[in-house]
């Protein structure tokens, strides 16, 4: 016979797993209205400070937030930025930056048929204006990095969407950038062959441009 481990928890945990099980069990969706700090108290019988705390940790999250004559209603359950506190680290550590680059390139080349799917007029159109202002080189950074955005964007994959401040936004957050200095004579042009790929809806042609995109930079995407 198994029998799980005991384990002990302080009561902060606890009121934190009763308010989780709470959302999930009573099918909780965004928007919808939490109990009062005053009702969980007296549910769980305990005190008003320990619930205070325990909601904190989901309006950390991103999962909970206070509106005014509302009270506590359910935000979302999906993360925008899950690494918002770990980047300002993660950019000093050369093994997390290489890993988070292969990250990046693994992301945009594997979502192409998502990016095809999801492909619009909207989109074609967002990615020109954008391309007109990478040709201005002092916008060249900004307009990278909303170009990439709207790349992940038009999967329509919300997932993938939380991504983004990871893959697109870290490496130019803190000074540093997925492009070479021998690649930067290079960008606008291989912006718009991914772009023409894209609007062709060529799948491997968009492979084999983002791999070129890439090859200056890392190993094995030639």
């Amino acid at each position: 016979m198994q029998i799980a481990p005991v384990t002990r928890q302080t009561a902060h945990q606890s009121v934190i797993g009763s308010i989780q099980n709470y959302i999930v069990e009573q099918g909780l969706q965004p928007g919808d209205r939490l109990p009062t700090e005053q009702e969980f108290c007296d549910s769980l019988g305990i005190s008003r400070s320990i619930v205070r705390e325990s909601l904190s940790h989901f309006r950390m999250l991103g999962i909970i937030t206070s509106k005014p004559r509302v009270g506590t209603v359910i935000s979302e359950f999906l993360p925008k930025d899950a690494f918002a506190s770990y980047q300002v680290f993660m950019a000093g550590d050369k093994e997390t930056y290489r890993e988070a680059k292969e990250l990046r390139m693994s992301l945009e080349i594997g979502a192409i048929p998502l990016m095809i799917r999801g492909y619009t007029p909207e989109v074609g159109a967002r990615l020109s204006k954008v391309l007109e202002t990478m040709a201005i080189r002092a916008q060249t950074v900004g307009s990278d990095i909303e170009f990439h955005r709207i790349l992940l964007e038009s999967t329509r994959n919300r997932l993938i969407s939380s991504l983004i401040p990871v893959t697109v936004q870290f490496f130019f957050s803190f000074g540093v950038t997925p492009v070479s200095d021998a690649q930067n004579a290079a960008p606008l042009e291989y912006h718009r062959s991914i772009a023409a790929a894209l609007a062709a809806g060529d799948g491997d042609r968009m492979s084999e441009e983002f791999r070129r995109h890439y090859a200056p930079i890392t190993p094995g995407y030639e």
